[in-house]
């Protein structure tokens, strides 16, 4: 195909040494490139939290938050806004822009706090400040801490020269110690004597609090410079001589009313590394830290602490998250490799030439290299997506240098290049597009994007200055080779048929528009019924299996813990597994983590232990159980669940007016019998409010016993006194004191509602004047965006599509005929992508009209352009169809497919359609003559055209060997391939048909 030769100004000499440097700079560059498995998000957001003693959530939003919201919201640069108020305390979450000064907008925060404090309740504490990064925490590594001497010194140790170096290391959120339990005093003093001698468990707990004073006044100045002023009470050396109280000519001390013991204390939590009670060191960081930089900093100080232990006391790693995260970066790197040694390895079978090879080599490796420096220069980080980013843009980029080399080595000009322009401009226009959705949304193919367009604008420089440079240095001979005889008759024999097909074709268009629609639709249908089953928002994690107990309201961490240890003792039989942690919280949260050794992965054993472990707990009484992980299947035996399976959120300016109109919703509700137990919740799946006990007085009657209620609630609080009161130290180490009333193990309900209870020398029975009731309260007050937010939480028995009818239908009846302005209903699913199905699909429509735009700008054609765009849907078919009739499920990586698809395949329109216009086939007379042109061009493209397609192909089945579990790539391979099978169909029998004109063109005068 000739063309018009266009040299390039500078000699080949100067232009291969320029892309030497540019390699080597790349190359230097590697050491500061960011290496992870996940996206790490940008942290930018500032937490602002305090604390009110027993104040309540509705007094903390009232007098508290809402100040110091309104006063951080006037800062410059905020972009959201959140706060939380809960019993006793509350926090506010701002949120900046990207690319703002996070140091300046910490300043501008504590500046605003400081300009609000006085206006700010008595009693509150003063703000903390600090960074948030907006994700949870996540364990990294933990530390087995083993020596022959008792567990409380190790513990002790551990804390005095392990817990402060690890805290102060960049990325780690928190180091906790667990495995000692922890000893300390318990105060108990006599109920009976007390409310004899008129002494409240209040009156004994500053007493204490006096006799162990230790706070600073203020700063005085003396010869010395300044000094603290400390405020100090007595020393005792004996809890018996504080003084607690003056009663006429007598003082009361400690030792007349109480006695004391040392204990061990009951753990409020529990943490375990493969059930054992070791010293156990946890170091966890935000989540979106990078894991790897993180583990390798802790390691490098561990290792320097471990030089400075005592000979006895030695530390092991019991779990390291990075050993996933580095085996699975290894198994991205190999099938990289392999993918570039296959790609190579079909270029040397195709050209059957070693020079031919070493050009392609070159410029893929000065393609890769020159990259690398830019992507450390940018500071992208280097992913799994970036790494499928890189990937998939190996075979473009080896497309471009097929499609340069074949050209040059034949035509000696660079005349292609406007069409590899045109092609690489689309697959990037296509990409960018991703760029239009929601951050949340788009975060972790951000870099993925950024990736592919810098490869291929790199590829189109370096294809149009560095291959014919080169080829000048290493001559590939592009002769026309010999053909057989019988070769040449195949050939004539295929260019009459394909002539007469696009002649018939072109007359009978609504017959391959006919078949089109029927051929699109139906696979179109079956994939759609197949994103029920898709879990588009999957995270590439571990296979792990997760076993989750909890116990009713009433039951203690203890009784928990004794369940679970059954639980562990027989995951410890199992030698498949790796490593098993076990967590405990809370009486309702217990959650065994089971990670499975390398070589068991893969088999049925996870599978196996899911079903033996689920018998299991069905045998084990007295908890619930939920078990989930290696499989979409899941089970649970909890009856009263900490979660429910529907609900809807409702927003609006007042939280009163607010909450009114969420029982509003739940007396609709429940007129559905399917509707199970609707409740008001806070908003977040974990929102639920907790039970309580609440006293309700019969004001008349108790008015009538000349009974002051308050005093009376603080005798009985008194008999039911339980509460740290201080510390003291012992051995240099600050040790609990704990106050406790001598009737707290028998006072129960019974005794609160029926035992006559002495209140200034008059009695009362609390059941002759009022009752208990079990409620649910305290729960907290959630705000976003200035609107407050509650959810109305129930379980809907019957289908999901039932369940989605009857939200929907109770949705609009909020917002059309209940909500007024500054109120809003809104649907709330476990499955996003429901919701975003109609934002993708538009998503689609936005790329295809901007590759259109850039083809009809190419090609000054609407007609051709449309032509192109003709091969995108029925590309498409084939992508439908790999996951309509496979068990796939589809992700984000399925999606980029999509995407994908939009950009690469109306490359090859391009290049066949520039071939034809070249030859003069768009402006041929007579239709004979134009499709003659048109079959001449097939010719001319067909070989590289489908080498290119061949090449993405070839590239991307490196990607299926690790199965449908392998989240991302994948589903990208999957449907990438499925779609470039399907576009030949539409480059072969579509195309022509389409783009070359029934009717003569228009001649411009």
């Amino acid at each position: 195909m000739p063309g018009s030769p266009t040299h390039s100004t500078l000699s080949p000499f100067v232009v291969i040494l320029v892309m030497t440097v540019l390699s080597l700079v790349g190359i230097l560059c590697l050491p500061r490139l960011n290496i992870q498995y996940t996206p790490t998000a940008v942290g930018s957001g500032i937490s602002v939290s305090y604390s009110l003693p027993d104040a309540s959530a509705e007094m903390m939003e009232a007098e508290a938050t809402s100040l110091i919201e309104g006063a951080l919201s006037t800062i410059g640069g905020v972009t959201d806004i959140s706060s939380v108020s809960r019993k006793g305390s509350g926090s506010v979450s701002v949120y900046f822009r990207k690319g703002i000064d996070m140091d300046a907008a910490r300043f501008e925060v504590a500046s605003a706090i400081r300009n609000v404090w006085a206006s700010l309740p008595s009693g509150l504490s003063y703000p903390n400040i600090r960074y948030s990064s907006g994700g949870g925490k996540q364990t990294a590594i933990s530390y087995t801490i083993k020596g022959p001497m008792p567990s409380q010194e190790i513990e002790r140790y551990a804390r005095e020269h392990i817990l402060s170096p690890l805290a102060t290391l960049k990325d780690v959120e928190e180091v906790s110690i667990s495995g000692a339990t922890p000893w300390h005093w318990v105060i108990t003093f006599d109920a009976d004597k007390a409310t004899a001698a008129g002494i409240s468990a209040d009156d004994i707990a500053k007493a204490f609090s006096g006799a162990h004073t230790n706070s600073v006044l203020g700063m005085t100045q003396t010869n010395q410079g300044q000094m603290a002023v400390r405020l100090c009470g007595p020393s005792h050396s004996n809890f018996g001589d504080i003084p607690v109280k003056h009663i006429g000519d007598r003082v009361l001390y400690l030792r007349d009313l109480a006695t004391w013991r040392y204990e061990e204390s009951s753990p409020t939590a529990y943490y375990r590394v493969n059930g054992l009670n070791t010293i156990t060191i946890s170091v966890s960081i935000s989540e979106t830290s990078n894991l790897l930089t993180a583990v390798r900093s802790i390691k490098e100080r561990m290792v320097n602490l471990q030089g400075d232990f005592p000979k006895e006391i030695t530390a092991d790693i019991a779990y390291d998250a990075s050993e996933f995260v580095s085996n699975e970066l290894q198994k991205i790197y190999y099938r990289t490799g392999l993918c570039v040694f296959i790609l190579l390895l079909f270029v040397l079978l195709v050209s059957r030439s070693w020079r031919y090879l070493c050009v392609i080599t070159a410029t893929l490796a000065v393609n890769i290299l020159t990259a690398l420096g830019i992507y450390a220069l940018a500071g992208l980080q280097i992913h799994i997506y970036t790494l499928a980013g890189i990937t998939v843009s190996l075979g473009i980029i080896i497309d471009t240098s097929i499609v340069m080399a074949d050209h040059y080595g034949h035509w000696n000009n660079r005349g292609v290049f406007p069409a590899l322009f045109v092609a690489s401009a689309t697959t990037i226009a296509a990409l960018l597009m991703f760029l239009v959705l929601p951050e949340s949304e788009r975060k972790n193919l951000t870099d993925f994007i950024w990736v592919i367009a810098i490869n291929l604008t790199l590829s189109l420089s370096i294809s149009y200055l560095f291959i014919p440079s080169l080829m000048e240095y290493i001559s590939v001979r592009q002769g026309v080779s010999r053909i057989s005889p019988k070769r040449l008759r195949y050939r004539a024999r295929f260019s009459i048929l394909y002539k007469k097909y696009i002649a018939w074709g072109i007359r009978h268009r609504w017959i391959l528009i006919g078949l089109f629609v029927v051929s699109f639709a139906y696979p179109f249908y079956c994939f759609y019924k197949a994103l029920d089953r898709s879990d588009f928002y999957r995270q590439p994690e571990k296979k792990q299996l997760y076993i989750r107990a909890g116990m009713l309201e009433g039951c203690t961490v203890n009784q928990l813990n004794d369940i679970v240890r059954e639980m562990e003792n027989y995951l410890a039989g199992f030698e498949e597994i790796s490593v098993f942690t076990t967590s405990i919280q809370s009486y309702d949260n217990a959650t065994i983590v089971v990670e499975f050794k390398p070589e068991y992965e893969k088999t049925s054993f996870p599978m196996q232990l899911k079903a033996q472990v689920t018998s299991m707990a069905i045998n084990f009484g007295g908890a619930n159980w939920s078990i989930s992980g290696v499989d979409n299947n899941s089970f649970n035996n909890q009856i009263v669940s900490s979660y429910k399976s529907d609900r809807i959120i409702l927003k609006g300016y007042n939280y009163q007016e607010l909450i009114q109109y969420a029982k509003e919703l739940i007396d609709r509700l429940s007129k559905n019998r399917r509707v199970q137990a609707p409740e008001i919740w806070s908003h977040g799946w974990y929102g639920r409010p907790s039970l309580e006990f609440n006293m309700a007085y019969d004001y008349e009657a108790i008015t009538a016993s000349g009974i002051n209620p308050y005093k009376y609630y603080s005798t009985m609080a008194s008999r039911l006194y339980d509460r740290r009161i201080g510390s003291v130290m012992m051995d240099g180490v600050p040790t609990e004191v704990v106050l406790q009333s001598s009737d707290l193990a028998s006072y129960d309900l019974w005794h609160v509602l029926h035992s006559p209870v002495n209140v200034d020398s008059l009695k009362m029975t609390l059941s002759n004047v009022g009752s208990i009731r079990k409620e649910r309260s305290g729960m907290e007050i959630r705000k976003s965006a200035q609107s407050y937010q509650v959810d109305v939480c129930f379980d809907f028995i019957g289908s999901y599509e039932l369940s989605k009818k009857a939200i929907t239908e109770a949705v609009n009846y909020m917002n059309d005929e209940v909500l007024p302005i500054g109120f809003k209903a809104k649907a709330d699913k476990i499955g996003m992508f429901d919701e975003h199905k109609e934002r993708y699909a538009w998503l689609i429509l936005l790329i295809v009209a901007v590759v259109f735009i850039i083809l009809a700008m190419a090609f000054e054609s609407f007609k051709l352009p449309l032509a192109i765009i003709f091969t995108i849907p029925i590309s498409f078919i084939g992508l439908f169809l790999v996951f309509a009739w496979s068990s796939f499920s589809f992700d984000q990586g399925g999606f980029a497919a999509l995407v994908m698809l939009c950009g690469i395949v109306v490359n090859a329109g391009i290049y066949l359609l520039s071939a034809w216009r070249s030859l003069g086939g768009s402006t041929a007379n007579l239709l004979d003559i134009r499709i003659r042109h048109y079959v001449k061009a097939f010719g001319y493209k067909a070989a590289p055209i489908l080498l290119t397609l061949s090449s993405t192909v070839l590239g991307l089945i490196p990607f299926l060997s690790d199965g449908p579990e392998e989240v991302f790539w994948f589903d990208f391979a999957a449907g990438t391939i499925g779609g470039i099978v399907f576009s030949l169909i539409a480059l072969v029998l579509y195309l022509p048909v389409f783009s070359v004109p029934k009717k003569n063109p228009k001649q411009i005068p």
